[in-house]
């Protein structure tokens, strides 16, 4: 089966795009018209390419071909994967060893994945590329933070970091916090790769026994966003002037940006040898969609990742840094607009709520529900909140979005309802969720 993406691409992690507009455009949409050929047939996708015809995929711009594919969440593998269906039939005659993984539940609940062991080592590649500009360098002695369950990052990360150069420190499972300490001391782990869920263990413990790691001088982070309070809490836990890089990817579509030293902490510049990036009014907000060059088991084509948008750079305008493969702002999650009482509310004043009081943001979660008569219902669970009687003040934070207040005004939404954290009903996975709608 042809590849996608042809070895020249893939040459070194250091080869950052700094190709003239046409060059590079031609490539991408050379690559792109082989996978929609592929995707035509395959079964996972070739229903929604039902407008388009191979000619069209010759001849037409892409830009107007894209637009007749409509965008959808990342489907579910789990019938690849256990039945001796149409699936079971295209994966054997598909060249590659498979394997198995899933969602961290980003865009909805967690799912399971398909993809071949080769595609996701050439992922890899492109997750080097992110690591050497987040500033991972040979010298450095690195742990990465891992967890239990059917999660591929650990492959693609290891891979990865072995053509950085460095020393990998494998840390298997990011609750042992003691022994992981112990660890990161006696080993003199320079560097920390996690996602910031996984560390949040790790500061608390750290805290609590008054110890400080002050030979850890940067912390690179993926997955989710890095928040200014947990920045805060590194600076004391490791060193005042610990640095901070970050990668951009998702289990659904791959590895989709890195940051160079222009980057502001919510841009990213696309791999845009690996991922075709639109963004695409969905629902009246600008959201990021991703097609994958080089996924051809399982095609990750227009793939919503939940993330609001904009272009910083597009692609062949050239960045200070030299790369000309474009440069996105995320704006934030689509779920940062939800619908309470039939109405869009902001739930900014609910993800600020920690900052605003105080709190610990992983021991807050916000619940949206609905109750017994389908009214809208809204549950802050929070021990700290209960324990300092801060109920009040909660109140009046979270009214100041003047959306929810006017839907508690009018009995659209019910009142608010403060519990213990031990009380949360819900899980995500290892990622913290300040606000969780459970409605879905």
């Amino acid at each position: 089966m042809k590849k996608v993406i042809s070895s020249s691409a893939l040459k070194s992690p250091g080869d950052f795009i700094s190709l003239a507009a046409g060059e590079l455009q031609q490539r991408q949409h050379s690559a792109l018209r082989a996978l929609l050929h592929h995707a035509m047939k395959h079964p996972l996708t070739k229903g929604r390419l039902a407008r388009i015809s191979s000619s069209m995929i010759d001849q037409e711009e892409i830009p107007k071909l894209m637009n007749l594919i409509q965008a959808v969440r990342s489907p579910d593998h789990t019938e690849a994967i256990v039945e001796e269906g149409e699936y079971g039939v295209f994966g054997c005659a598909t060249s590659g060893s498979p394997i198995v993984f899933s969602t961290g539940g980003t865009t909805g609940r967690p799912t399971m994945l398909l993809n071949t062991y080769e595609e996701t080592l050439r992922n890899a590649v492109f997750h080097a590329r992110g690591y050497i500009a987040a500033g991972i360098l040979p010298h450095h002695r690195v742990a990465s933070f891992g967890g239990s369950g059917t999660y591929a990052s650990e492959y693609c990360v290891y891979h990865a970091l072995s053509m950085t150069g460095c020393t990998i420190v494998p840390i298997n499972d990011f609750r042992l916090v003691e022994a992981n300490t112990a660890i990161l001391l006696n080993l003199k782990v320079n560097v920390l790769l996690t996602m910031p869920s996984e560390a949040y263990g790790l500061l608390d413990y750290l805290e609590k026994a008054n110890i400080v790691l002050p030979c850890i001088e940067r912390v690179v982070t993926g997955g989710e966003p890095l928040s200014e309070q947990m920045k805060e809490r590194m600076r004391r836990c490791f060193s005042p002037s610990v640095a901070c890089g970050s990668t951009f990817q998702t289990a659904d579509v791959g590895t989709i940006g890195y940051q160079c030293r222009e980057c502001r902490p919510n841009e990213y510049h696309l791999h845009s040898d690996l991922v075709y990036a639109e963004i695409e009014p969905i629902e009246d907000t600008p959201e990021l969609v991703i097609t994958n060059l080089d996924r051809m088991l399982m095609p990750a084509l227009k793939i919503r990742t939940g993330d609001r948008a904009e272009w910083v750079h597009l692609i062949g305008q050239e960045c200070s840094c030299g790369s000309t493969a474009g440069r996105i702002r995320l704006l934030g999650r689509t779920r940062d607009l939800v619908k309470i009482g039939g109405e869009k509310v902001s739930t900014n004043p609910m993800t600020r709520l920690p900052d605003r009081l105080g709190l610990r943001e992983h021991m807050l979660r916000i619940e949206i529900s609905t109750d017994d008569d389908g009214r809208d219902a809204i549950t802050i669970f929070s021990s700290e909140i209960l324990d300092r009687g801060l109920q009040d003040a909660a109140t009046t934070v979270l009214l100041s979005e003047p959306k929810l207040a006017q839907m508690l005004q009018e009995e659209r939404c019910k009142l608010l309802e403060f519990r213990p954290f031990s009380q949360v009903s819900t899980s995500e996975g290892y990622k913290n969720r300040v606000v969780v709608d459970v409605r879905r």
